[in-house]
């Protein structure tokens, strides 16, 4: 026995060889930590520092990600290098139009509207103030979804925040047949039938 104690001092070390990179970012928020299991720890020691480093602030700015292991894996897999270089190049110019997804993204496959935004458009994103964020998340997803398309397609919108806290306070449901459990194929704009039921 008296084996353990070897495991806990390779985390606590300041210079263990390839992992030390993240163990201080971890050692920042033990509950992320504790939180993931051994194969998300091995991934993130793996991987590249920056990326590693990034998607555990990531889950620490969120605060509201259930499966932190499957956030990491899911992160990794989809973006393996750091993401902030790649894109820092995209903002030399004002954005006068946002990409526009080619088709409308499903929010089943992100776990929240804003990871479906960082995904499809960074961009819109990146115009989002703290309080559009945090008013985003709290929002219905499918309506937060919703919105965060109307800004990308429209490209001419000045205060995307202030955009989001109007649409919010509008239409804080999502605007395309709530209501209806059955059919209703119909596209984004569609559903302006008034009848008082």
């Amino acid at each position: 026995g008296g084996g353990g104690g070897m495991q806990t001092a390779a985390f606590g070390g300041t210079s263990g060889g390839g992992s030390s990179g993240i163990d201080g970012v971890l050692r920042r928020y033990p509950h992320i930590r504790n939180s993931l299991d051994e194969r998300s720890l091995r991934a993130l020691e793996s991987a590249d520092r920056d990326r590693a480093v990034e998607i555990i602030e990531d889950i620490a700015a969120k605060g509201d990600i259930r499966n932190h292991s499957a956030f990491v894996s899911k992160a990794l897999a989809e973006y393996p290098h750091r993401r902030g270089v790649a894109q820092s190049a995209s903002f030399s110019s004002p954005p006068s139009s946002y990409p526009v997804p080619s088709r409308p993204p499903r929010l089943s496959s992100y776990s929240s509207a804003l990871e479906m935004a960082q995904h499809q458009c960074p961009q819109v994103l990146a115009s989002f103030d703290e309080s559009a964020r945090r008013a985003l998340e709290a929002a219905d997803q499918d309506r937060a979804m919703e919105i965060i398309e109307d800004i990308a397609s429209s490209g001419s919108i000045r205060n995307p925040s202030a955009f989001v806290a109007k649409a919010l306070q509008t239409h804080p449901q999502r605007r395309g047949g709530s209501g209806s459990t059955g059919g209703g194929g119909g596209g984004f704009g569609g559903g302006g039938r008034a009848g008082p039921g």
